[in-house]
């Protein structure tokens, strides 16, 4: 199903290293990457010589880098600290200041 909606992302051109990148995030992990990664190199890979960079958060082995599968999640929480510091946001949102 994961490469199959890789391919349907792929031929509606909504996939691709200069289009839309994805990366894991809530329920997908490096697996769901590689898979979407090999799927678009299998169909546009003799096509598009930036198929490698089709998705983030991929195995090292296929090209992906440390600390990728957490950025999402970490960017989340530092943007959320950010907010929650700042007095006047905090009240925006009706919300107490700090984590």
């Amino acid at each position: 199903m994961t490469k199959q909606y890789a391919i349907k992302l792929a031929s509606k051109n909504s996939l691709g290293a200069a289009v839309d990148v994805p990366g894991p995030d809530v329920g997908t992990s490096e697996r769901e990457m590689n898979w979407m990664k090999s799927a678009y190199q299998s169909h546009y890979g003799h096509t598009d010589i930036n198929a490698d960079a089709v998705t983030t958060g991929k195995s090292r082995n296929l090209g992906g880098i440390s600390g990728r599968t957490e950025s999402t999640g970490l960017g989340v929480f530092y943007v959320t600290k950010k907010i929650l510091e700042n007095v006047q946001m905090a009240q925006r949102l009706g919300v107490s200041t700090g984590l």
